[in-house]
């Protein structure tokens, strides 16, 4: 395997087999895999259109500034619709289309939010370019609602809702491409910890299984006969709540163990053809579990066999808007084969740097 830095504040949002969606402060930028070059696509606006804050936007902005002064993560969701529109996550919702924006990306009405998404908790919907995904409360003490963005990014919508203490918040909605299926993923007690899908864009959503920590998931990859997930038993777990990897054999109807990676199991990676799958597995500090105090990824073919190609010791770094926890962002979408970027938060090594492994 080679490993390369290609750039110190970056985070690899979406990505095709050519180039990758990436964020830095509040700017979006495409990066090609072949040239390993970057290409800006557009940025947040200030706050308002007063002197003040456009002044204020210009110093935070500029390269100087960005490169030795800020400690920002910037945007947290920046996906790109089968349009190439590009839609982002951060204060509110902004669209970006190529064909009619130049620099700045338009907010969009989203008034109804509860909250923003888990990182990764978005689906893209390809028949239709509709964007799924979930309300993020550490609360059961009100309705949590699954949304939907249309219209090419223009409309944002309440497309379901689970009621109060059926769960706590969503971890992600996840596109299924074999079965043409929403996945849905809750947490965290038991009784919230389950897998739910919907196989007409949430008209009907119907519970798969659930019940303890073992369908406590952030991420899942479907492949053609099996499902895929590794545990998110953090912190909160008990000793006893031992973060193992599972599959779903969809022929058998019956579900068994791959393995361990002691931690917390958040974001998970597909290259072109499901050739490879990456688990990235995130240290937290408070967690009772014995378990090393590092970042890892696991890659695995589509024999589910797993190896380890990053460790990363655990070190707290002071990242406005990121968690003390030790955190690996992987990109939604797919992918090119043998090909991996990713970034590493509150680490020893490469702290806050996007790396590009050749697998």
């Amino acid at each position: 395997m080679k490993t390369i830095k290609i750039k110190s504040k970056f985070i690899p949002q979406y990505s095709t087999p050519d180039y990758c969606i990436c964020s830095h402060d509040n700017f979006i930028y495409k990066f090609f895999y072949n040239t390993k070059k970057f290409k800006k696509i557009c940025e947040l606006p200030p706050k308002s259109n007063s002197f003040k804050d456009k002044i204020k936007n210009r110093i935070a902005r500029s390269w100087l500034y960005r490169t030795f002064v800020s400690k920002k993560f910037g945007i947290n969701h920046a996906v790109e619709l089968p349009s190439g529109v590009i839609l982002i996550l951060y204060d509110k919702l902004y669209r970006f289309d190529p064909a009619i924006h130049n620099q700045y990306a338009e907010p969009v009405d989203s008034s109804i939010l509860n909250s923003f998404p888990l990182k990764n908790g978005f689906a893209v919907y390809p028949d239709t370019g509709d964007v799924y995904f979930g309300d993020y409360i550490c609360s059961n003490k009100q309705d949590i609602n699954i949304y939907k963005i249309e219209d090419n990014g223009l409309k944002l919508s309440i497309c379901h809702t689970f009621k109060k203490g059926t769960v706590q918040h969503i971890h992600g909605v996840h596109y299924d491409n074999f079965r043409n299926r929403l996945w849905v993923t809750t947490g965290d007690d038991n009784s919230e910890c389950a897998f739910y899908y919907t196989d007409d864009c949430f008209r009907e959503v119907k519970l798969f299984c659930g019940g303890d920590q073992s369908w406590r998931a952030v991420s899942l990859v479907p492949l053609k006969k099996n499902l895929v997930w590794g545990m998110d038993a953090g912190q909160d777990a008990l000793k006893t709540d031992i973060n193992y990897t599972y599959q779903w054999d969809f022929e058998r109807k019956e579900r068994s163990k791959i393995g361990s990676f002691k931690n917390p199991t958040y974001h998970m990676a597909i290259s072109q053809n499901c050739y490879n799958i990456f688990f990235g597995v995130n240290f937290e500090p408070q967690r009772k579990q014995e378990s090393d105090a590092a970042v890892t990824i696991w890659r695995s073919g589509s024999d589910l066999v797993f190896t380890e190609m990053l460790y990363n010791p655990y070190l707290k770094s002071n990242i406005t808007g990121v968690s003390r926890y030790g955190y690996v962002f992987l990109p939604l979408g797919e992918l090119p084969k043998n090909t991996l970027l990713y970034t590493c938060v509150n680490v020893e090594n490469n702290n806050f740097d996007m790396m590009m492994v050749k697998t």
